[in-house]
This record gives C-alpha cells, sequence and structure tokens, in this order.
C-alpha cells in the first residue's frame, strides 16, 4: 500500500464528445441543493443538512445500476491497482455537479467519521468510502474559478496539473482533505462517485 501517494490523474481521458452526452443525460436529472452530511453515532448512518457556507452548488444522481457506475469505477480500481491497493467493494452510485457562478465547496474529507450502519442499503452496510474519483465536464475556458484542489500531508494546497482539461479523470483516498474554490463566472459540471470498501485495519 503506498500511502504516500495523494492522487492519480488522467488528462482529457474520456473524449469531448462523450462529455457533452454525459452532461446532456446530468441535464435530465432531478437536481437539489447539495447538503452537507452528519454522521448519527447512535444509528450509525449519515443525516444531510444543507450549509451553503460550506457547500453551494446542486447535484443530481445516477444508481449504482447506471453505465456511468461502471466507467467510474474503471478508473477506481486503475489507480487502485498502480498505486494504494485498498480491498474495495463497490461504488455507491454517480453524483452529477452543477457550480454555477458563486458556487463553491470548502475543504472536506468524503471518508465517514464510521462505517455505513443497519439503516443504510444492506450492501453498504459495514463499508466505508475508500476512494474519490472526479470528472472533468466541461471546457476550462467555460468558467473562471472553480478549481478542484487538494492539500498534501503537510496540509498545503496542491494545484493538481490537468484538472481543468475536459473529461479528465482525479482519483484519490477519501481521507485526503480537498475543496472547490468558488465559480466566479461561468458553469462548471463534474460526476463524483465514492468507492466503498472494509474499514482500514
Amino acid at each position: 500500500m503506498r500511502t504516500n501517494v495523494l492522487y492519480r490523474v488522467w488528462p482529457k481521458a474520456l473524449p469531448a464528445e462523450l462529455c457533452r452526452l454525459i452532461r446532456v443525460l446530468g441535464d435530465e436529472l432531478t437536481t437539489i441543493k447539495a447538503t452537507v452530511g452528519d454522521f448519527a453515532h447512535d444509528a450509525q448512518t449519515v443525516k444531510h443538512r444543507l450549509d451553503e457556507g460550506v457547500r453551494k452548488t446542486t447535484v443530481g444522481f445516477w444508481d449504482e445500476s447506471h453505465w456511468l457506475n461502471g466507467l467510474l469505477m474503471h478508473y477506481a480500481m486503475l489507480g487502485n491497482r498502480e498505486q494504494w491497493n485498498f480491498e474495495l467493494s463497490l461504488l455507491a452510485g454517480v453524483q452529477y455537479a452543477t457550480y454555477d457562478r458563486n458556487s463553491f465547496y470548502t475543504w472536506h474529507t468524503d471518508e465517514l467519521e464510521m462505517p455505513y450502519g443497519p439503516l443504510s442499503p444492506a450492501h453498504w452496510v459495514r463499508l466505508n468510502r475508500k476512494l474519490s474519483v472526479a470528472v472533468q465536464l466541461t471546457d476550462s475556458d467555460a468558467y473562471t474559478g472553480g478549481d478542484l484542489q487538494l492539500k498534501d500531508r503537510l496540509g498545503n494546497p496542491m494545484a493538481i496539473e490537468g484538472v481543468r482539461e475536459l473529461g479528465t479523470v482525479v482519483v484519490f483516498p477519501s481521507n485526503i482533505a480537498h475543496t472547490v474554490t468558488p465559480v466566479t463566472s461561468g458553469v462548471r459540471n463534474s460526476l463524483v462517485g465514492w468507492v466503498l470498501g472494509p474499514p482500514f485495519r
């Protein structure tokens, strides 16, 4: 396990035509204002609340049966095989995010405080988020701001080379802090998925 490796990136991995198709499909989804998850220790569930001081964007979701789930899982497995060798189980659906002007997501991690509990889908129980996958769906010149950044092990922000290029895929451990800086003009669309697996021992 190479825990010193913070991310794996594939610049322009998806062709522009595929990115446009995904945006068309994403724009047909029912969307909601994105929420922030709070972990409820008593029931081992994640409770969601709206907090636009922390996260301001809209999101829609495809479930685990959608073909996009397999696409994101492909890159997660490639990155995992090359870098981390985590024990992985499944990818828990795909999120389509739209960041318009003044949208952002402050520094956070995707890993849960505790594994999913008995009120979660049965095949998620006792699993946690171990890898995060992000896909850039928008041309970099279509918006300003809106940069995906990660923190290094010392807590310093890192710019990821090529991350703004259309079709770029990034995979990183879900315990790595990351942010999407405020969009100052235009619209940014992205995909995000979380790969679950047994907790680290």
